[in-house]
């Protein structure tokens, strides 16, 4: 996990990772993100000390590392979208699934 990384809050909310550590009289890590859809409350500042800084002046927010997740991998994605639908049954043996670069070969 690095600042400027795009991850999904609750799952389903794409945000970019600004910030992460402590925050003053919040016990705790904090990670502070910046919404994509301006759902924020400030611009990276807590009790006016300056953590990071957002694009839009409301688009910061502070929440905790469990409702974090990364997404998926570009191997996970092709499999959710494409492979999910096969069921044992109708794989035959001698289909290959290979990842090679960014092209799916099958």
């Amino acid at each position: 996990m690095k600042i400027g990384d795009h991850i999904l809050v609750d799952g389903k909310h794409p945000v970019t990772l600004c910030y992460f550590g402590l925050v003053d009289n919040h016990p705790g890590e904090w990670i502070g993100i910046e919404w994509w859809n301006q759902q924020g409350k400030h611009n990276g500042t807590n009790n006016g000390k300056f953590y990071y800084k957002t694009k839009n002046s409301s688009n910061g927010f502070f929440i905790r590392r469990q409702r974090i997740q990364f997404g998926n991998s570009f191997t996970q994605a092709i499999q959710k979208q494409h492979i999910k639908s096969f069921s044992n049954d109708y794989i035959n043996d001698d289909i290959n699934y290979s990842l090679f670069g960014l092209y799916l070969i099958i």
